[in-house]
């Protein structure tokens, strides 16, 4: 994503580019803290031992899988639309449904 900068001073520049590096940065631990807490509380069922089962780690590994392309491609069909919305929808869409995620990560349940 490219802001248009062209009116702008090359102080105002250098700190709306400070201000998307600090969004994109919190939006990246957002992520990393939905799927950490998504996937522990999905996948881990015992506390015996300091180390993960075998099942569980397989689950924590599959749920992390599928969460980071849910997010890839949550984040596709976010571009796809702005695309369509900036440049007048010449494509005509991708033919079918977007798909969505609740926050509750139902979607990723083993």
């Amino acid at each position: 994503m490219q802001a248009s900068t062209a009116g702008l001073s090359a102080e105002d520049e250098r700190r709306m580019m400070a201000v998307l590096q600090e969004l994109q940065i919190q939006d990246s631990m957002r992520l990393y803290n939905e799927l950490v807490y998504l996937c522990f509380n999905n996948c881990v069922d015992s506390f015996r031992s300091s180390k993960l089962e075998a099942k569980e780690e397989a689950c924590v590994t599959k749920c992390a899988q599928k969460f980071l392309k849910l997010a890839a491609r949550a984040g596709q069909r976010f571009a796809e639309q702005q695309q369509q919305f900036l440049g007048g929808g010449s494509d005509g869409g991708a033919g079918g449904s977007s798909s969505s995620s609740s926050s509750d990560g139902s979607a990723l349940s083993r």
